[in-house]
């Protein structure tokens, strides 16, 4: 087909990426407008403006912005053929605005996708097991925090010293039996939330651009771009907080599953009591050894060791031995198994960090900020969207200085006559099928 007598009117509509209002890439003077009107003379081009923050909802008003000016460009000129041309997050604006365009879109002969990154936001299959996961490492690591200065706050009572610092050391017992009353109420209505998470589902609908769009499209993507680089980062922050979610969940299954064989058996829950009450007591026991002979290691040693007598206030009888043998035997056991169980707290903790950091920073970088909803929620970036596609990797030339900016790059000869060369063919066969 003679390009410079085409069939029917074309218009490109150039959709800038995030912080580019005013790209130079959609300039009159810009290699890509140039090469479009020296290929296409007949053609309008025309540059779309959208505000370029990096927030969602600035995303979805570009992309209603741009479905109008569609809208009206329709009514102004019947059968013109657009086709929409998009770098990085301007991409996403087009591919909003073709989620609302109303049917049919046969006038939309064609999309190009420059660096655009395709955003996959789904609810996590396993986020109902997170959430309790969460709940139980909120009331472990809470309610061994609270034993423990419990344990301090006693021992100060009836010791001589600052009235303020026993009113800390009492503050913190009766702030984390505040916080596990909050995770007993929550838990007791974890149905509602369950049902708030159902309700995350249209909103992910309206943020996601992974899915294919309804027109025929070219994306284009070059070595020589840091933004790639960024976004393999976030690839890897996605993978690391789905990854530590699915342990947490795991984890947080088998000892549920765990603890429900052992409370069904005869004698599962005086065991469970009674596993319970030595766990505290060790747990209060370290707090309070900790205050009364400090931190060091052979004080503790020498304490916990039932075959000393250090801890004695007299030697008399084998009543008060035994019982002072009993008493360090019972504290050393506990302490051992509260120092276990701080370990466990502990990585439970740093998994739940490393989730809620690499949640919260990957869709922070697609300009939200939902702490809350980010802890549940997978989030990953594509090159293209979900399917089979055919894209083209545009390999830039070494010697040219600009090959890291995210703009120059796709304005380099092979590229531009990758993008001319699929606009022609796209042409033709919308002139063959009329």
């Amino acid at each position: 087909m003679n390009a410079n007598k085409l069939s029917r009117p074309v218009l490109f509509l150039l959709v800038h990426g995030t912080w580019a209002r005013n790209a130079l890439w959609t300039r009159d003077a810009s290699p890509l407008v140039r090469r479009l009107r020296s290929a296409f003379p007949d053609a309008r081009v025309e540059r779309t403006c959208w505000t370029g923050a990096n927030r969602f909802s600035a995303r979805l008003a570009g992309g209603r912005e741009l479905r109008q000016k569609i809208e009206r460009e329709r009514e102004a000129q019947p059968g013109v053929q657009i086709f929409l041309v998009g770098h990085s997050h301007g991409g996403s604006c087009i591919s909003y605005a073709l989620r609302e365009l109303k049917a049919p879109i046969d006038d939309i002969v064609g999309a190009i996708y420059v660096s655009t990154p395709f955003m996959s936001v789904r609810l996590r299959s396993d986020h109902r097991a997170l959430f309790l996961a969460l709940l139980v490492g909120v009331a472990v690591i809470t309610a061994q925090l609270g034993l423990f200065f419990a344990g301090r706050a006693l021992f100060m009572l009836e010791q001589p010293g600052i009235p303020g610092s026993r009113l800390v050391a009492l503050g913190i017992p009766v702030a984390a039996m505040g916080i596990l009353v909050a995770v007993g109420v929550i838990f007791a209505r974890r149905q509602r939330i369950y049902a708030w998470f159902a309700g995350f589902e249209p909103l992910l609908r309206r943020l996601e651009t992974a899915q294919a769009p309804g027109c025929a499209s070219l994306y284009l993507r070059s070595t020589g771009d840091e933004v790639a680089l960024a976004l393999g980062a976030l690839q890897i922050l996605g993978w690391a907080s789905s990854r530590s979610g699915s342990h947490l969940a795991d984890v947080s299954n088998r000892i549920s599953a765990t603890a429900s064989r052992i409370w069904r058996h005869s004698a599962g829950k005086p065991f469970i009591v009674a596993c319970g009450l030595a766990l505290g007591f060790g747990i209060a026991g370290a707090g309070a050894i900790s205050e009364t002979f400090g931190p060091g290691a052979v004080a503790w040693i020498d304490i916990l060791n039932p075959f000393a007598r250090t801890w004695s206030l007299s030697v008399g009888g084998w009543a008060q031995v035994s019982i002072e043998f009993t008493y360090r035997l019972l504290l050393g056991i506990g302490v051992l198994f509260t120092g276990l169980l701080l370990v466990l707290s502990l990585t439970f903790a740093s998994m739940l960090a490393l989730n809620l950091f690499a949640g919260v920073l990957a869709l922070r970088a697609f300009g939200r900020w939902d702490p809350v909803r980010a802890t549940f929620l997978e989030l990953a970036a594509e090159p293209v969207p979900l399917g089979a596609h055919t894209f083209v990797h545009v390999d830039p030339n070494p010697e040219d200085p600009d090959r890291l900016r995210h703009s120059s790059a796709y304005q380099t000869n092979s590229a531009l006559t990758v993008l001319v060369d699929w606009v022609r063919s796209r042409l033709a066969a919308a002139s063959g099928a009329d």
